[in-house]
């Protein structure tokens, strides 16, 4: 039972409130707790009091206690104070808030999303005409921090694979739902926080395959960057810096996944991973300041992945642009130091241990470790693939396979491009049956922005089956890949690859004139992709027969001759075989038997260097378990 509080006792529960907020100031939390629990405890308090000492309480037990019992009970009670009462729609928005996340804690997802989504109709349901400007603009800049709550429950969600199928769709619509409902709510957000929502949005993009609408909302995040810095404030230093290294992460990343890694090269130096790590220095310098990151504000401004771990994927993605650019030397370097930093990583996030018995904060530590390992190990197989080790390649893949077996909920996300690759490597080692199988499960299970990709590898394993055309045709079609608008909304690099494989196709079906002109179209999108000399050479190996077939001998051999140049410098032996099996066929047309015999003497030395590859690679043990892995990997759902 309460009473109504008299005067002087009203004077000192407001003594307490003030004497609690000292105590948090000078981080004495234990009796900060006190002062606060003497006001619920105390009969003659009015509910609005008792429940703003409870949510108190529940928020100060969360923050700097492990103790979250003790916290749901305390915010239950101030709902049960202020449930009938008019008003007060802040504080029952911090009831909503702090109970959902207690339910995140515990990884009970969906109802924190039911929470969240309350709290939303709470806001809708006020009054706002009843308001004055200032009461109006912290409503709804409650509804925008509720919305992306929701935004970032979702996204956890479905990065961890909890989904099933239509579930996972229905998700990924309640984030653009999020998203639009915030770029709504836009005047009523800060720099800071707009600039979370534009990188949300790229982020995203990219997930759908979408570069450039991904290059657009990466524009706009600099723009918010700009403004965001100029009016920062001390304490949100270290959040803006790390909001900068995330925008120069993504922006990389976003060149090279749409095949525009020129944009990052200027004058032999790449402006966007200096600057990267630049921000990253920067951070480091900064970390002393971490403890005012408290409260930044309705969104939650930390980027979710780790600044360890961003610098890790900074220096994967400056890696792989070197290597693609030409820098062998210097990537093989970059990627030592990345596995070096690797091991380091997993063993302060508990990786190295061998109890796996961790609490849902731990896995959320160690998840974008795990994922890293996985990418190191997928760059050191294709790494190989370029240069036939296929001993070193399915090694590779086989370190990938038993992280996926040991850590399969961090890596679910992962299956589809991991199945790609090793799909890769099968058809690299000419075992084209089980690579189809692999390109396949993509295509039916796999996220749709890799199924693209996937119809392509399959289609030009068709084309490598006697045959196999009417079946590679077959599949471009299905896919409406041999559509002139569909290829123009794709990636530079998928247009390219596609290009080319329909150019085989009409060749072979004995239309040179359409060969030639897809071919040459796949040659000019090419030669505009950094990095892209392997392709270039695939392209003319396909290019050069055409031109051979119309009597152009000395432009065929200068394709030839241009592809046997750029293979020989990526070390690709087997497209280099290709290369003069093409040229020895030539070289019989022009009947210039000089050059026939030494294509010849070349060709048996390659070739034979390419059969040894292969058959030592068939020999080993890590092969045959690549076999039994591709089986595991078509097993697991990708979505």
């Amino acid at each position: 039972m309460s009473y109504p509080p008299t005067k002087e006792r009203q004077r000192k529960i407001e003594i307490l409130f003030t004497l609690a907020e000292q105590f948090v100031e000078q981080r004495a939390f234990e009796e900060a707790v006190k002062c606060l629990e003497a006001i619920r405890d105390a009969l003659d308090v009015i509910p609005v009091d008792r429940a703003t000492a409870c949510v108190n309480l529940a928020s100060l037990v969360l923050d700097h206690f492990d103790n979250l019992e003790f916290a749901r009970d305390r915010l239950l009670q101030a709902e049960r104070e202020i449930r009938n009462t008019r008003g007060n729609t802040t504080l029952k928005l911090q009831v909503f808030s702090l109970l959902a996340q207690c339910h995140l804690i515990e990884g009970n997802v969906e109802e924190a999303i039911d929470i969240f989504s309350r709290a939303v109709e709470l806001t809708e349901k006020e009054d706002t005409s009843r308001l004055d400007k200032n009461s109006s603009r912290i409503l709804k800049r409650w509804r925008a921090h509720m919305w992306f709550q929701i935004l970032k429950a979702h996204a956890r969600e479905i990065d961890k694979g909890s989904y099933e199928d239509g579930d996972n769709e229905d998700a990924s619509k309640a984030s653009l739902n999020a998203l639009e409902k915030l770029d709504s709510l836009r005047n009523f957000l800060s720099y800071e926080e707009k600039t979370v929502l534009s990188l949300s949005h790229a982020v995203i993009s990219m997930k759908q395959g979408d570069p450039d609408a991904a290059d657009k909302r990466l524009t706009e995040t600099a723009t918010e960057l700009g403004n965001a810095f100029k009016k920062n404030t001390s304490p949100m230093k270290i959040a803006l810096e790390s909001l900068r290294a995330h925008y120069y992460l993504l922006y990389a990343l976003n060149a090279q996944l749409s095949g525009r890694a020129g944009q990052l090269a200027s004058g032999g130096s790449y402006p966007a991973f200096e600057q990267f790590f630049k921000s990253m220095e920067k951070i480091d310098k900064m970390k002393e300041e971490c403890s005012h990151l408290d409260g930044l504000g309705i969104c939650d401004l930390q980027p979710p992945l780790d600044n360890s771990c961003a610098s890790v994927l900074g220096e994967m993605l400056q890696t792989s642009l070197l290597r693609i650019s030409g820098r062998s030397g210097d990537a093989a370097v970059h990627l030592g130091q990345i596995e070096e930093n690797l091991t380091s990583l997993a063993d302060e996030v508990g990786l190295t241990n061998r109890d796996n018995s961790y609490g849902i904060h731990q896995q959320t530590i160690q998840k974008p470790v795990i994922q890293l390992q996985l990418l190191a190990y997928e760059y050191r197989c294709l790494a190989s693939l370029v240069i036939c080790d296929f001993q070193a390649a399915a090694k590779a893949c086989l370190q990938a396979g038993a992280l996926f077996k040991q850590h399969s909920e961090s890596l679910h996300q992962h299956v589809g491009s991991f199945s790609l690759l090793l799909g890769q490597y099968f058809h690299s080692t000419k075992e084209y049956e089980t690579a189809l199988s692999l390109f396949e499960s993509v295509i039916q299970s796999g996220p749709k922005p890799l199924r693209t990709m996937a119809v392509l590898c399959a289609a030009l394993t068709d084309l490598h089956e006697s045959n196999g055309l009417p079946t590679a045709s077959m599949r471009m079609k299905d896919h409406e890949l041999d559509s002139p608008s569909r290829l123009n909304s794709l990636p530079s690099h998928e247009r390219s690859i596609a290009q080319m494989i329909n150019g085989l196709i009409l060749y072979r079906q004995g239309d040179s004139t359409g060969a030639r002109l897809l071919l040459t179209k796949s040659l000019k999108q090419a030669h505009g992709m950094v990095g892209s000399g392997q392709f270039v050479g695939q392209v003319l190996n396909c290019l050069a027969p055409v031109q051979q077939e119309r009597n152009d001998h000395p432009g065929a051999l200068q394709m030839f001759e241009s592809s046997a140049t750029l293979l020989k410098s990526v070390k690709d032996l087997m497209s280099l075989v290709t290369t003069l099996k093409g040229m020895e066929r030539l070289y019989q047309d022009m009947k210039d038997e000089s050059k026939l015999a030494s294509c010849r003497q070349y060709l048996d030395k390659k070739s034979g260097e390419l059969i040894t590859r292969l058959q030592v690679a068939y020999d080993t043990k890590d092969h045959k378990e690549c076999i039994s892995l591709a089986n595991f990997m078509k097993n697991i759902n990708p979505l």
